[in-house]
């Protein structure tokens, strides 16, 4: 599995981010560029405790169990 903390893999990333343009196609899903970097922005602000994501009462019923199911999903 790729990871941020091995070299190459960052390194490639890095080089994919600085050749991105407005007429760049889409091979992340349908995000135009603007989207891509505003979602990688505002996801990176909530990591590092920037902003504070407001959740509604339903997310914090069922938001775990919901996230744990859909990461299990996806390891298999």
């Amino acid at each position: 599995m790729k990871t941020i903390f091995d070299k190459p893999t960052r390194d490639a990333l890095i080089t994919r981010i600085n050749t991105l343009n407005e007429n760049s196609t889409a091979q992340w899903g349908k995000m135009n560029v603007y989207q891509m970097l505003k979602h990688c922005t505002l996801a990176e602000e909530l990591y590092l405790g920037k902003t504070k994501h407001k959740r509604v009462f339903l997310g914090r019923l069922i938001g775990k169990m919901v996230l744990k199911s859909l990461i299990n999903s996806r390891q298999h």
